[in-house]
């Protein structure tokens, strides 16, 4: 490090223990480098001080604390693309009400290990929403849902449910290979007409078939 850079504060005890300076150099483990009356500190950046300092940046610099010098607020940046807000540890929103959060272009949340949502209501609204995870769990006693249009590719579905049942006006499916039904009794009606074709059909009983129509007509 340039031995111009202090390690220590070198305010007097009698001057302003708050000074305006600019930072010059970012360090790892939150400290920086500012530039003040012409002299360079080594500055740590304060607990409140959730937005994180750049090179650059106009900031408040604060030697309440004899032990080291704390960037506590940040007055100005001249290419401010974003605020990066980095706390260590856990960061705990609570409000005894409503919690709002709104951005004008874009708004990130990241966590390197979780991110929990704990509330008793929760209202998303989204114009288009995405959705990406290598894993998804969902546990819900009741879901609902009104949906215009499901378009679902996959490779493999699987289903074990006490109780399915369907409604819809009209119904295709297409099976490449093989299909599989295994039931206790199964129940075919239709309105209308039945038809099976097969380049080879085979019906088989174990005790009973019977054919009854009106009329039948085999050949």
């Amino acid at each position: 490090m340039n031995s111009t850079v202090a390690e220590s504060p070198t305010f007097s005890p009698l001057a302003t223990r708050e000074k305006v300076a600019d930072v010059v150099d970012v360090l790892p483990d939150d400290v920086f480098v500012v530039a003040c009356e012409g002299a360079k500190l080594r500055c740590r950046r304060a607990f409140s001080c959730l937005v994180e300092p750049r090179i650059g940046d106009r900031v408040v610099i604060s030697s309440v604390d004899r032990r080291a010098v704390y960037v506590t607020s940040i007055l100005e940046r001249s290419n401010a693309d974003g605020v990066y807000i980095r706390v260590r540890g856990d960061l705990v929103l609570d409000a005894t009400q409503n919690v709002y959060l709104k951005s004008g272009d874009a708004l990130c949340l990241t966590s390197h290990k979780q991110l929990s949502i704990e509330t008793k209501q929760l209202t998303m609204s989204s114009l288009d929403a995405s959705l990406s995870s290598d894993r998804t769990t969902l546990t819900s006693t009741e879901l609902r849902g009104r949906l215009g249009k499901v378009r679902v590719i996959g490779k493999v579905l699987e289903m074990v449910m006490d109780h399915i049942a369907q409604s819809c006006r009209s119904s295709f499916r297409s099976v490449e290979t093989v299909e599989h039904l295994r039931a206790s009794h199964i129940d075919h009606a239709a309105s209308g007409n039945m038809r099976l074709h097969a380049k080879n059909t085979v019906l088989t009983a174990e005790h009973l078939s019977k054919i009854d129509a009106g009329q039948i007509h085999l050949g």
